[in-house]
């Protein structure tokens, strides 16, 4: 889009929603023993806004500046055809009723996995600039550019319990080998910045020889957490 005679703006946009259902569900993997009937939705919202402006100032010098913008949210849950109530288990942590995830080593696996139960946002914003002046045998660019991260993430794990038998006479007497209760904070914020400033100059010393000299120097930001919780 021409604006006036001397600015030329340019701007993309781009999403998709994508809901699914799987029926062998995990985060971190398939479970070849889980029984039928605890799969998992999830969800990948995607969002991609490009916005470039070229301002012309006069013959020999223009600006070119840019805006970036992406997200990818992806949350999910597990189905839940039963609940712990269902089957006289008491889970101390209201906020999940379902059924706890009962494993028989090697055999099979009852329940929604433990890792079902999250969210996790990623969004990338990233400005740059760069000035190009031509004056003689000299073509000179200079500019920067920043990019900053943010990630986000809630994963309950292991939040409607989690109950192991070594065997199927275990799983019969009723003694499991392990239990697990996932409680605590389960959200964690990450952030990011990097940032980085060039020069460049082609220089043309004779119709068949130019020359290019440049120097570019940056910044990869550290990441850190908006609350402090990052731990070894």
């Amino acid at each position: 889009q021409a604006l006036g005679t001397k600015n030329h703006l340019i701007g993309k946009f781009f999403f998709s929603d994508d809901p699914q259902y799987q029926a062998n569900f995990s985060f971190v993997g398939q479970n070849p023993y889980q029984v039928p009937g605890y799969g998992g939705f999830i969800e990948f919202h995607n969002r991609v806004l490009s916005i470039s402006d070229t301002h012309v100032f006069n013959a020999n010098l223009l600006n070119q500046a840019h805006f970036g913008y992406s997200r990818i949210y992806g949350p999910s849950h597990p189905e839940e055809p039963f609940s712990n109530a269902n089957f006289g288990i008491t889970n101390p942590l209201a906020g999940f009723p379902g059924l706890s995830n009962v494993q028989v080593l090697g055999m099979f696996s009852i329940g929604p996995t433990g890792l079902a139960d999250q969210w996790s946002k990623t969004q990338t914003y990233e400005w740059s600039d760069m000035v190009s002046w031509t004056h003689g045998r000299h073509f000179l660019r200079f500019g920067g550019e920043m990019q900053k991260y943010l990630v986000d993430f809630n994963f309950n794990i292991y939040s409607r319990g989690q109950i192991n038998f070594n065997t199927f006479s275990q799983f019969l007497a009723g003694t499991p080998y392990v239990t697990l209760l996932g409680n605590g904070v389960p959200d964690r914020n990450m952030r990011a910045t990097d940032f980085a400033f060039f020069v460049q100059e082609d220089y043309r010393v004779t119709d068949s020889l130019t020359l290019n000299f440049g120097m570019r120097a940056g910044r990869t930001g550290g990441i850190s957490e908006t609350q402090g919780r990052l731990v070894n």
